[in-house]
This record gives structure tokens, C-alpha cells and sequence, in this order.
């Protein structure tokens, strides 16, 4: 994982408030929730 993945993920969970997902090894998912839908925004870094 490179330094910006690694930087857009820790903005994302703690400026942001997303929700993420270890997938094993070296894959994250990130969630964002929007009050109205369910699931709004995904992301996936590897």
C-alpha cells in the first residue's frame, strides 16, 4: 500500500467519520453512510 492510500484512509475514518473494512492481507474497504441511503460510497485500496 502506498503512502497516499494510506493517507486517503485516515481522512476518510477520522475527518470524515467513514466506516472501514479489513478484507485480509493488505485490502481495506471504505464505507461512507449517508442518512437517507443506506450505502452511498465505496471504496476499495490495496
Amino acid at each position: 500500500m502506498n503512502w497516499e492510500a494510506i493517507k486517503n484512509i485516515y481522512r476518510s475514518v477520522l475527518v470524515h467519520n467513514h466506516k472501514i473494512e479489513y478484507l485480509g492481507g493488505d485490502k481495506y474497504k471504505l464505507i461512507s453512510l449517508h442518512p437517507t441511503v443506506k450505502k452511498w460510497w465505496e471504496e476499495e485500496y490495496q
